[in-house]
């Protein structure tokens, strides 16, 4: 603390201490704690020759008193990151998305976030307010992964459950037949766009088999299942039965023996999606009751995916094939591998294996036509089945057309790639929107059809039957005259004049096609895709891994395609609404004009507890981590003022955007940052009970003894350093003791206050220990004055500096001092640390070696200047010097004492960011002493505050001059 200051404060801490005498004489007890409110048990604890009553709460009831309520906690929206790619701390009060009112114990979440700890994303609405529009489910993450709806929720087998996120960010999952993100839009048709004629051409096929002679099953297609279904059925009453369902349009039925779908033996069933186009989702099917010869216990359904590769024949083969599922490849599998190598080489793949989508219950069975996948002796056939079994017990399920299995190809025949194919069982027509010749109305879910009568260009396009002709499927896919020209925009038919050929976006190919430049899309052209970005929900696409996908608009709004401009759901914004926005105050200012708007991975650059901050997430994407996928994308307020752990009052202070010299500045907090920040300090009533003595003296000249348990000390120096006296005081007491002066760098001082003097604390001595004496000039032994503390400890930093020129910094929570000479005395080296705006008052001790100078090439192992940390609480980072060479940092003391809001003595009005302390309880320097933090630290003794009846109201801390 600088002298002026000093001075000031000195006075005022004595005039405090005298009042506060006065009024224990005669002073009625205070009903403080009366009753703790009926919310809590009264405690007493020992302090001093006192006894100091502390409500113990019941439940969620909170504060000295139990007056108020704790609020629910959750993960933090916005926090720094404690280690690389970690953040999101749990247990953080209002999730740091909301304002606890302590009166009620609830949050008032900030817009765009629910949940009682304002833990969750709000669901997202429709225009009446209804969540999902009415047209669908509201989940979170890890609810969607365990979901299965056979749609858009298809990996029963995945689990997303210890993601920071996991239960936080929620999104619609919408009925069948809507769509968007909050399931306000309605689906028009898709199918097939007769136009592209790519071979193959198929359609979905789907295989079970079944070895049954008894009981059920039920289908379950696209979400929709069906009722109970027969053992004995028929294909064509399976056929009826799906076909009933609203997610099936048309299917044929085929069984490899018998007239049933299950027989005793096994029968093979396969279902063939005559007008429903493309890679259909897995389809899931229920084992109700199976049984073979009565017995439940026979694994006695499955669902089969069958791959078929095709190697053409191949008298010198080199090389070999590459196989990918989901995402993963595998190794090479050699041209000449047996079928158990190639199964081999597939179970290897995690992805089908231990990360396997569909459950445990899942095999691979090859079969092979030739000793090995390819054969000199002809063209060989390999038949790859991933099979999902449904377990013999009841309702269990297996999932047929699993995720396809793709081919790479690099077998070669004397240098020449030879051919190698495979045949999937998925669909491989186009599910294209309107076919690719219409636009969709999504207020209707009607495809309006391409269609000019232009005799240059002629485009006419209707409803077809998924096959090139005349139909009901609504999708635009039947030509109902032969395209002459491309696509046009517009024609004005008064004059025959021809605006745009493809919009202008796109050539127009020999089949009357337009073939559209990215990012425009539609028959003509004239729709243009929005900016995408990773989807903020998605069910899991792995084991604890989501938000892989890249989708327009992330999400998180609509698109406008006519602009290609996503138009973003409120509390998002960015081009593709890829940022969760920092909160705009009632002001109408972002941050209420007190801080500023961070993401998650700039916010972690803030940390000044480390010498380097830990990163979160990286700027390359292919090495961004699972755990920080947010990094650029959650965004959050860094409100003005920094946090807890920065000084409040001085010599400056962080406030809106400039530093200020305002020694009651507090700066900002809340969601918003429109709330003050009230002072942090140590809770006087924790913390191991210690004796702690000061002895006064306020010697200008000359020299003093201490005198205890009948011996006395050597002389000591009125202007000795604390090492010399902590030195005395060992040898006097036999105790562990530590010394340290309330001001100043010498043992003696004029401008003591009334408690000021050398401070004396026993670590480790129980009971009371006998008052130390100091005597000096013949005048009577003055004794010393003796405290009980419930005292944390507070940090001590040693630095040892051999240097023998030059100067050096120091460092602090990333500001860095001044150049300091290697001579420097205590003073002038805590001068240069207080006026880092990262400490507010240090306490700068030498030891005997150090000889005044700051730098001594006498100092030994442990030796130097100790450095105590009067003001900054806890366990604070270590200081920095530079250059580091001749220089070393060690703890000799690790700092503990809390830093919680108003110490837990008072509570905090946050409208002017002041503690209204309990009674008994003042404002403390944060080294156990009246200060000028206005944190309630210091207890005075003074349980009343000057009663005279037992009507009051709390005091606030006393102001800060």
């Amino acid at each position: 603390m600088h002298a002026g200051n000093r001075l000031a404060w000195a006075a005022l801490a004595t005039a405090l201490a005298l009042v506060a005498r006065e009024a224990l004489v005669g002073a009625p007890k205070a009903p403080t704690y009366k009753n703790c409110n009926a919310r809590g048990d009264l405690a007493s604890r020992y302090y001093g020759d006192r006894s100091l009553d502390e409500c113990i709460c019941y439940g969620d009831n909170a504060g000295y008193d139990c007056s108020k309520k704790h609020c629910p906690v959750g993960r933090d929206w916005h926090d720094m990151s404690t280690a690389t790619d970690t953040a999101h701390a749990d247990r953080t009060v209002c999730s740091g998305a909301g304002v606890c009112d302590i009166d009620t114990g609830e949050c008032a979440c900030a817009p765009g976030f629910a949940g009682a700890a304002c833990d969750r994303l709000a669901c997202p609405t429709g225009d009446d307010g209804s969540e999902c529009s009415g047209h669908g489910n509201c989940m979170t993450i890890s609810e969607a992964t365990f979901q299965w709806n056979g749609r858009n929720l298809s990996r029963p087998g995945l689990v997303y459950d210890e993601s920071w996120d996991a239960h936080k960010i929620t999104g619609c999952v919408c009925d069948h037949g809507f769509q968007g993100f909050n399931c306000s839009e309605i689906a028009c048709p898709a199918g097939d766009d007769p136009k592209t004629t790519a071979t193959p051409n198929q359609n979905e096929v789907v295989r079970m088999a079944c070895t049954a002679d008894s009981g059920s099953i039920k289908f379950n297609v696209q979400g929709r299942e069906t009722p109970k279904i027969s053992y004995a059925a028929t294909a064509a009453q399976l056929k009826g039965m799906l076909q009933q369902l609203p997610t099936v349009h048309t299917v044929t039925v085929a069984l490899s023996s018998g007239e049933a779908i299950c027989g005793g033996t096994e029968v093979v069933t396969t279902i063939t999606f005559t007008h429903q186009f493309g890679n259909l989702p897995p389809i899931r099917v229920q084992n109700v009751d199976l049984a073979l010869g009565g017995d439940s216990s026979n694994d006695v359904l499955s669902m089969i995916t069958r791959h078929t590769v095709t190697c053409a024949q191949c008298a010198t083969c080199t090389g070999g094939v590459y196989f990918t599922y989901d995402d993963e490849a595998s190794g090479q599998v050699a041209n000449d591998a047996d079928a158990n190598t190639l199964k081999t080489a597939l179970e290897a793949m995690t992805a089908l294996s231990t990360d396997h989508d569909f459950g445990s219950s899942t095999s691979i069975s090859v079969t092979m036509s030739a000793a090995g996948l390819c054969d000199a002796a002809g063209a060989a056939t390999t038949t790859i089945d991933l099979i999902s079994t449904a377990a013999a017990a009841s309702n269990e399920f297996a999932y047929g057309n699993m995720h396809e299995l793709f081919l790479l190809n690099s077998v070669y025949d004397g240098g020449t790639l030879e051919t190698v194919t495979m045949d999937t069982p998925q669909g491989t027509k186009e599910n294209a929107l309107c076919s690719n010749h219409g636009k969709c109305d999504f207020n209707s879910g009607t495809c309006h059809c391409f269609s000019t009568t232009d005799a240059t260009y002629e485009q006419k396009w209707a409803s077809s039957d998924g096959y090139g002709a005349t139909g009901t499927l609504g999708e635009c896919g039947w030509e109902k005259t032969t395209a002459v020209g491309c696509p046009i925009t517009y024609v004005d038919e008064s004059s025959g004049r021809i605006y745009s050929v493809c919009n202008n976006q796109g050539d127009c190919l020999g089949d009357n096609t337009c073939n559209c430049f990215d990012p425009f899309f539609g028959a003509d052209c004239s729709m243009r895709g929005c900016p995408k970005g990773l989807a903020w929900f998605e069910e899991a696409t792995a084991n604890e891994v989501s938000h892989t996908s890249m989708v327009e608009c992330s999400g998180a709004g609509w698109c406008n395609y006519q602009f290609g401009v996503c138009t973003c759901r409120a509390g998002f914004e960015g081009m593709a609404c890829e940022k969760l926005a920092c909160p705009t105050a009632v002001n109408g200012l972002t941050c209420s004009g007190h801080g500023v708007c961070l993401s998650m991975a700039d916010l972690a650059q803030k940390n000044r507890e480390v010498t380097t901050p830990y990163a979160y997430g990286n700027a390359d994407r292919g090495q961004l981590t699972a755990e920080a996928w947010d990094h650029d994308k959650i965004y959050g307020c860094y409100c003005d003022g920094g946090d807890a752990r920065y000084p409040y009052n001085g010599p400056r202070a962080h406030i809106s955007g400039s530093y200020v010299n305002n020694p009651a500045a507090q700066g900002y907090t809340g969601p918003d940052c429109s709330l003050r920040r009230c002072p942090h300090g140590d809770d006087p009533v924790t913390g191991e009970l210690r004796e702690v003595q000061v002895i006064p003296c306020r010697l200008d000249t000359g020299t003093f003894t201490l005198s205890w348990g009948g011996s006395t000390s050597s002389s000591i120096a009125y202007n000795a350093i604390a090492a010399t006296v902590e030195t005395e005081v060992q040898s006097l007491t036999s105790l562990a003791a530590t010394v340290h002066f309330s001001e100043g760098h010498i043992a003696c001082n004029a401008s003591f206050g009334q408690q000021g003097g050398m401070v004396v604390e026993f670590p480790t001595a129980s009971g009371d220990v006998a008052p130390i004496y100091v005597s000096h000039n013949s005048a009577d032994a003055v004794k010393s004055m003796e405290f009980y503390r419930h005292m944390n400890y507070t940090e001590v930093q040693t630095v040892r500096c051999i240097a023998t020129s030059g100067s050096f910094t120091m460092t602090f929570r990333g500001e860095t001092t001044g150049a300091i000479a290697y001579t420097a005395t205590p003073l002038e080296v805590e001068t240069a640390l207080e006026l880092l705006t990262t400490i507010q008052d240090v306490q700068v001790q030498f030891h005997t070696n150090n000889a005044g100078s700051f730098c001594n090439n006498g100092l030994g192992a442990g030796e130097g200047a100790r450095i105590r940390f009067k003001s900054e609480l806890g366990d604070v980072p270590p200081l920095v010097l530079s250059p580091t060479l001749n220089t070393e940092v060690f703890e000799t003391t690790k700092g503990d004492k809390e830093l919680v809001e108003c110490s837990n003595r008072g509570y905090c009005d946050r409208s002017i960011g002041a503690c209204s302390c309990d009674y008994g309880y003042w404002s403390s320097d944060g080294d156990g002493f009246i200060g000028r933090r206005g944190d309630c630290s210091y207890y005075t003794g003074i349980e009343d505050k000057y009663l005279q009846d037992t009507d009051y109201t709390d005091y606030t801390v006393p102001p800060v001059f």
